[in-house]
């Protein structure tokens, strides 16, 4: 038999039969009354759909050549119904139902309840039934995940209603729905929705807007940013990954009046799979409509500022934009609560609990991976990225950040092979093409291939950069610490003039609602003051809501969302009595003003960093005239306690609150000193700040500046005034060093901890300890995340033996790292076998060496093998080629300990050394002749006593 369009119906939890190996779960009165087909596999051909050969989607679809209105009409659901005779729902308590609906078109329902209910999914049953020629289907439950949708105090929040997925019920007369809760349970204010997609005005044949070449990048028709996607090039270290062939919103028929807001941006670390749970025998003309009735039911019903998936895909292997804000962006979507702004979502359209998913399904997700993940220097089968507050691998399904069955067990059980294939394609570049389909028992090992004097590769976590391992001196556990390229600004471009006639710019997080930064001005002629709002790029629009509310007001500075309501609030101070004033925003750019808080007299500057004490409500910083920073703890509610005196003197000419400018995860201060240095006072989350942290970059000549998140990531853009002109400082992206990582094995026991790149040839990095007792060499597989595996014996000589043993790449030439030490003044090898074995007997390198220490300098002079660096307590000198009589390079090395070879931190090629003193670390960069003036690193690093 097969589906027809009057018989299609979304169902949460039916059971359809794939292939014959399955058959329908359930008593036939318990679910709605479905014609079962055969799963067909998105290779053949379907009806009125795209042929799709290859494992590949033919290069066009019939799509809508005009945004098309959809309807929505909600129902109470409020008539008392008798309790159901299942025994999968809340047995004792209240139920009530909607009267039957009539259902215009190709309908799609859905239940919410009232704003800010919370409801566990196991007390709440939604239940559904359609009628067609008069005659009734079984009752079946809808969907309800509590865990899908816009992180809590979002943009997308602000006006959500909870309540179950979209249930598509296709063409048919009527529906009604039905809420079931436990003993003591209320849901308020339940609505059903009834979406009518609406009809075409017109549709074409027609290939992928956004292309593999460049193409559209937003469906700008009626766009209202300009962002655009061509080329894409991937972060360092990643190879060029094409761009799969994408539909535009345009092409679904998208109503891009329905968005609430503007896209925010976030920083992606990884991609969730979804699924929508709706029937899996749909033809592809039905498609545009089916993301249409999902679009309406988030913006229209569930109050979202658009579509919750940042792409979804077929079952004829298209991929189709969903949130708006451009593909190549890293946009914020409403789908894995608690991890929006760290990922991005693609949901497939179907439901995968009762259905296999198509090949072309699998190959869609797995180009689609890979090209985003490489976007971000991320390898497809990364199985360990910091996704906001826990670990997860770079690809996922949403079952793994909660309690959810999505998307679907058989789905779930090919993102294995998705990320198989994903990572096939970032390795192949340009010309992947996957071996094999993707598969949940498809693995791939990395063949290394052997190159004389390889240099030792020192990364463990993933990432683009090298990264140290350490050893936590309270507990012995291993810990890696990974670097990001050194904190920076990118070059100024000037973004427009005219600015010099307001006497006060304040950039600051969202004022408008539109989810980007904007600018509050003052015309200092007539103190007529508005908010011009962020276009996303660095400009700002005609001001808003012109007011006089901010005369006889100065230190005015941007409060984020200070007293809790959800908007942003600006702070400022009474010229007349010297008050702390606060401005609370109403999220359309208008504010009402309060005293909070007396003695501001002498403040010659305020900031509001957010929460730098850790009691999760922002606080208000206040500098006075003689340089002198107090801190005034937030209650989260508006006010203010006393204050508190913060150490040191802060007059430096730019004092600004930035977010997260270091990556650690807290709260920063944006600096430039008198001599022009820019730096970050990086937050300790308890209530201070630590040493300042020197920033690549200039803010040279700029006024007024603020920071926020300007240009679409996560990381703090600049923006300053150069006379009448508004000048737009993008961050650069990078950091110094990022948050410790547990690597999951201990060091107690060991004296020497070695970072030696890839030890046993798997493509990732290794550790190697030398133990403490008898001098035997421990092996710790790295597992590409920061992670490591347990540790295994390689040699059980004493290496206690030798002094100055390091690391050192490949110096016998057979392509695998080895170790150098200096065994009874002679410089020696150990050559490495590539996995588990002992070391090969000793090489001598070198016959006369002294010195404290022997350094990893890779390719010093760019010749074909490796040099070494031989430390003393006050030069450093170079042996070529690891032979000959050593030669002095340049370095700065007073005060520092631990010296290491580190890799290139910098990203310029050349290798870097990392040093200690006391707590701080510093950089000592590679440059012709030796190493440039060291740089400040960060701070917080003596409670590691080993380093390598």
């Amino acid at each position: 038999m097969r589906l027809t369009k009057t018989r299609f119906v979304t169902v949460c939890q039916q059971a359809l039969i794939v292939g014959t190996a399955f058959a329908v779960l359930g008593p036939a009165a318990d679910v709605i009354s479905l014609d079962v087909v055969t799963q067909p596999d998105a290779s053949a051909q379907h009806d009125a759909g795209v042929p799709v050969r290859g494992g590949k989607p033919a290069p066009t679809a019939r799509v809508e050549t005009a945004p098309v209105e959809a309807k929505v009409t909600a129902v109470p659901v409020d008539e008392k119904a008798a309790a159901p005779a299942h025994t999968d729902v809340p047995r004792g308590g209240e139920v009530v139902q909607t009267a039957p609906h009539a259902v215009d078109g190709f309908g799609t329902v859905g239940v919410t309840w009232k704003p800010g209910t919370q409801i566990d999914e196991k007390d709440i049953t939604v239940q559904a039934r359609t009628s067609k020629d008069g005659t009734w289907s079984g009752w079946t439950t809808v969907h309800y995940d509590e865990g899908e949708g816009p992180d809590p105090g979002s943009p997308d929040a602000l006006h959500a209603r909870p309540g179950t997925d979209p249930l598509i019920v296709g063409d048919v007369d009527q529906v009604q729905t039905r809420v079931v809760t436990a003993p003591g349970v209320t849901a308020p204010d339940l609505e059903m929705a009834v979406v009518a997609p609406g009809a075409s005005s017109g549709t074409e044949v027609e290939k992928p807007a956004i292309t593999a070449a460049g193409g559209e990048a937003l469906s700008t028709s009626h766009g209202d940013i300009s962002l655009q996607a061509d080329t894409i090039t991937p972060a360092a270290g990643t190879t060029t990954v094409p761009r799969p062939t994408i539909y535009s919103r345009a092409q679904w028929g998208a109503d891009e009046s329905w968005r609430k807001a503007a896209p925010l941006y976030g920083n992606i670390a990884a991609g969730f799979i979804h699924h929508t749970v709706n029937a899996n025998d749909y033809t592809a003309d039905q498609v545009p409509g089916i993301i249409r009735s999902i679009y309406a039911y988030h913006t229209k019903t569930k109050g979202w500022n658009d579509i919750g998936y940042n792409f979804l895909i077929d079952r004829f292997g298209r991929i189709w934009e969903g949130r708006y804000g451009g593909v190549d962006k890293d946009v914020v979507p409403a789908a894995t609560q608690g991890y929006n702004s760290y990922s991005f979502a693609a949901s497939a359209i179907g439901n995968y609990e009762e259905a296999q998913p198509s090949s072309a399904t699998l190959d869609a997700y797995a180009r689609l991976y890979a090209w985003k993940l490489a976007l971000k220097g991320i390898a497809a089968d990364d199985t360990s990225q910091y996704v906001g507050s826990r670990y997860f691998q770079a690809i996922n399904g949403h079952r793994d950040a909660g309690q959810t069955a999505c998307p679907g067990k058989y789905l779930y059980a090919q993102i294995p092979g998705i990320r198989t294939a994903a990572r096939k394609y970032q390795l192949a570049g340009a010309s992947a093409t996957p071996t094999t389909s993707p598969s949940p028992t498809t693995t791939a090992t990395p063949t290394p291939t052997p190159v004389t004097g390889t240099p030792r590769v020192p990364n463990l976590a993933g990432a683009s950069y090298p990264d140290l391992a350490a050893r936590r001196a309270s507990d012995g556990e291993g810990v890696v610490l990974p670097t990001g390229g050194l904190l920076s600004f990118s070059s100024p471009v000037a973004k427009g003039t005219g600015w010099s006639r307001y006497d006060v710019k304040v950039l600051s997080p969202d004022l408008t609602g539109d989810g980007r930064a904007d600018m509050l001005v003052r015309i200092a002629s007539t103190g007529t003051a508005g908010v011009r709002p962020g276009a996303g790029d660095g400009t700002f629009g005609r001001a808003v809501a012109p007011v006089k509310t901010f005369v006889g007001y100065d230190r005015i500075t941007a409060a984020g969302r200070f007293n809790g309501d959800g908007f942003g609030d600006l702070v400022g101070r009474s010229v007349a009595t010297g008050n702390l004033v606060l401005f609370k925003g109403d999220g359309a750019g208008h504010f009402t003003k309060t005293a909070i808080a007396s003695g501001f007299g002498d403040v010659t500057r305020l900031v509001v960093p957010g929460d730098i004490t850790g009691d999760g409500h922002p606080d208000v910083l206040a500098r006075t005239t003689s340089g002198r920073l107090y801190r005034y703890d937030g209650d989260g509610h508006g006010a203010v306690g006393p204050g508190t005196r913060i150490g040191g003197t802060w007059d430096y000419p730019v004092l600004a609150a930035a977010g997260d400018l270091t990556g650690d995860g807290l709260n920063d201060l944006l600096v430039r000193t008198g001599a022009g240095t820019v730096a970050a006072a990086p937050g300790t989350g308890a209530g201070g700040f630590g040493p300042l942290v020197p920033m690549g970059g200039s803010l040279g000549g700029l006024s007024g500046v603020g920071a926020a998140q300007v240009v679409g990531t996560a990381a703090p853009d600049a923006i300053g005034f150069d006379g009448d002109s508004l000048v737009l400082v993008p961050n650069s992206g990078r950091t110094n060093v990022g948050r410790p990582i547990d690597a999951g094995v201990t060091f107690r026991n060991a004296n020497q901890v070695l970072n030696v790149g890839d030890w046993d040839g798997d493509g990732k990095g290794d550790v190697i300890t030398r133990y403490a007792a008898n001098g035997y060499l421990v092996l710790y597989r790295g597992l590409g995340n920061g992670k490591l595996a347990p540790g295994a014996t390689i040699d059980k000589r004493n290496f206690n033996s030798v002094t100055m043993l390091t690391a050192a790449g490949d110096v016998t030439g057979d392509g695998k790292p080895d170790l150098i030490a200096n065994k009874d003044g002679q410089l020696v090898a150990f050559a490495g076998n590539g996995g588990t074995a002992a070391l090969s007997v000793a090489k001598v390198l070198n016959s006369t060496i002294s010195g404290s220490a022997l350094l990893d300098l890779g390719r010093w002079d760019s010749g074909g093998t490796l040099d070494t660096g031989v430390l003393s307590s006050t030069a450093l000198g170079w042996l070529p080629s690891n032979t000959g009589t050593p030669r002095k390079l340049a370095a700065d090395l007073s005060g520092l300990t631990g010296v290491i070879g580190a890799g290139d931190l910098t990203g310029d090629g050349r290798r870097d050394l990392v040093g200690r003193s006391g707590s701080r670390l510093w950089l000592l960069p590679g440059v012709a002749g030796g190493f440039g003036t060291r740089r400040y690193l960060g701070a917080g690093y003596a409670g590691y006593d080993l380093l390598g």
